[in-house]
């Protein structure tokens, strides 16, 4: 039984060293970790920061181009808006003064009519005609006179020839 006692021990030595060998590997892993996140951590936490800041930079470059890219093109757009304005401020300018310089040339050629009509007149004596004749007709079969007015019934209502009419620039309008 020598050779069995001589197993026996050999087992039993080789289960004492298995046993070591996990108690140092368990202790090598726990001291190795220990000084692996002594050792590593502050350059993981370096590294943590400079991608961090990286991305930042990133980040901000990419913006700044987006905003210079929105700005020139918005620019142009205004730019090219502002001189559509301008022109057509300098249309409505020259509108605007040949709108008053065709109303006094309106108002001068009125004049000229109703001087041209006043001499008329006063060279021919007065024709009546059919409508006029008719309208003088109309005031004196109106019934009632002034005093039956009714709000229900138009009236006619003669003109004052001898009162101006007042007229209105055409530029005020």
């Amino acid at each position: 039984m020598s050779a069995r006692a001589d197993d026996d021990r050999m087992i039993e030595r080789l289960d004492r060293i298995e046993a070591r060998l996990t108690a140092i590997e368990s202790s090598g892993r726990e001291r190795f970790e220990s000084l692996m996140e002594v050792a590593l951590a502050p350059r993981v936490e370096e590294l943590r920061l400079r991608l961090h800041s990286d991305m930042v930079e990133s980040m901000e470059t990419r913006l700044t181009a987006f905003e210079q890219n929105i700005d020139s093109k918005v620019s142009t757009r205004l730019t090219t808006l502002e001189k559509a304005l301008i022109d057509q401020a300098a249309v409505i300018t020259a509108l605007s003064k040949r709108a008053v310089e065709a109303e006094d040339n309106f108002q001068r050629l009125i004049g000229a009519v109703e001087r041209l009509c006043e001499q008329k007149q006063a060279e021919t004596p007065r024709v009546e005609l059919p409508f006029e004749r008719q309208l003088s007709e109309a005031f004196q079969r109106q019934p009632g006179g002034p005093q039956a007015e009714s709000g229900f019934r138009p009236r006619i209502v003669p003109e004052d020839e001898v009162k101006q009419r007042h007229r209105r620039p055409l530029s005020r309008l």
